[in-house]
């Protein structure tokens, strides 16, 4: 096997495998949990980052939406169909596709999903109409879907049960990450050197996770051994249950996300640069929490408890930012802090499902399915609240409605506790 394709199969956690040269260490056994650490962190970095590639694009929408909207002379509804097409091209390429990792392999599936999140970058910057906004949103919807499939194969074929929740934790912080570089870095690297060069820029980095992806990676099984894949046996129903679960909380996650400080400039009446840190708050303390929830639930038997948990948690944030503008302003910073503690966390634990109900062959497939609620959540949230508030006048009914969801997040997670999941 080639040095480049062995290095993840060198430093995974079952310690380094055998090599031609003699090791110079006299104790093997801390050789190995040496490698054994350094193996993980590497898979950690290397995941997180392959979350975090394929968003940036999407997040960019927002980030460059003034320069956007002057360039291409886009409506504010032209603006905001944009996102939704990446997420529900994410949503339908997680469920169609999420088997490919299991039948093709991690390798070439995270190489796909690089090349796809590059055509995203340089697509965008070279679109000269709305059409070639929308081409380059679409393979950048493209690498999401494949996203949470890849990095799962990949987790839980190089880690044991046991060392996976922190990994999880932080590769499913890549989004916030991504979102956190999108915010800062393009409108700064724009006035240096315009929107379209600054995206240029930014190419370098799915550029550089091909290279990595094919250095560092592991070839995948040949033919004759991926056919094993393919005739795995149905899923478990409780993956259908866990996608139900992510679409409800997805749907409170992303209404919040875009509305939450809308809402604190106009009802709470905080100004709007104060009013904009309340979405800083959700990134900043959903990293910490998918990191320790990642931990939490690893170490527990089934995950119903603690996604039964979060959900109530969230709730209890939904009824913080009902009350809030007519407590003050204190309990908003209150509640973005539960509500980024617990909502952010869900799709760790519910990835971590993924492993508990089904085989090792099947994970991406199973990590499909979840997506698919998941990201159905993302494009139904902001429009579904964003159509009753502009309706009915009121934030009220948006957050009382979010209360309800998760009111039923907590019953879908009490079925799952019947399902043993």
């Amino acid at each position: 096997m080639p040095r480049r394709r062995r290095l993840l199969l060198d430093w995974s956690v079952a310690g380094p495998r055998p090599r031609t040269k003699a090791s110079p260490v006299t104790d093997p056994e801390a050789t190995t949990a040496s490698d054994a650490r350094r193996g993980r962190w590497l898979l950690a970095g290397n995941l997180t980052a392959t979350m975090a590639v394929g968003p940036i694009p999407v997040f960019a929408v927002g980030a460059l939406a003034p320069l956007l909207t002057t360039e291409f002379d886009l409506t504010r509804t032209e603006l905001g169909v944009l996102t939704p097409v990446a997420f529900g091209i994410a949503a339908i390429g997680g469920f169609t596709g999420g088997h490919l990792p299991d039948r093709l392999g991690p390798r070439r599936i995270l190489i796909a999903l690089y090349t796809c999140a590059l055509l995203a970058f340089v697509g965008f910057a070279a679109a000269v109409t709305f059409a070639g906004l929308v081409a380059a949103l679409l393979f950048a919807g493209l690498a999401m879907s494949l996203s949470n499939p890849v990095t799962n194969a990949l987790v839980g074929r190089e880690l044991p049960p046991g060392e996976r929740g922190v990994v999880m934790g932080l590769k499913q912080s890549g989004v916030t990450m991504g979102q956190f570089l999108a915010g800062t870095t393009l409108p700064l690297g724009a006035v240096l050197w315009g929107w379209r060069g600054v995206l240029l820029a930014a190419a370098a980095l799915p550029l550089a996770g091909i290279v990595t992806s094919w250095w560092t990676l592991p070839p995948d099984s040949p033919p004759a051994v991926r056919h094993v894949a393919r005739k795995a046996g149905d899923l478990d129903p409780v993956v259908w249950i866990l996608s139900l679960f992510s679409f409800l909380m997805a749907v409170v996650l992303q209404a919040t996300g875009v509305y939450a400080s809308l809402y604190a400039f106009e009802n709470v009446e905080v100004s709007s640069a104060v009013a904009g840190t309340v979405v800083g708050v959700f990134g900043v303390v959903g990293i910490i929490a998918r990191i320790t929830w990642g931990r939490i639930a690893e170490r527990r038997r089934t995950v119903s408890g603690p996604l039964t948990l979060l959900a109530g948690l969230t709730g209890l944030s939904m009824v913080g930012f009902l009350a809030a503008q007519h407590v003050g302003a204190w309990l908003l910073w209150l509640s973005a802090v539960v509500f980024g503690a617990s909502a952010a966390a869900v799709n760790v634990v519910a990835m971590l499902g993924t492993f508990r109900v089904s085989r090792p062959e099947a994970t991406g497939r199973a990590t499909g399915i979840i997506v698919l609620g998941m990201y159905s959540g993302f494009v139904a949230g902001p429009a579904i609240f964003g159509m009753v508030t502009d309706t009915v006048g009121s934030y009220a009914v948006g957050w009382t409605g979010a209360v309800i969801l998760c009111l039923a997040a907590m019953a879908v997670g009490q079925w799952l506790r019947y399902r043993g999941a």
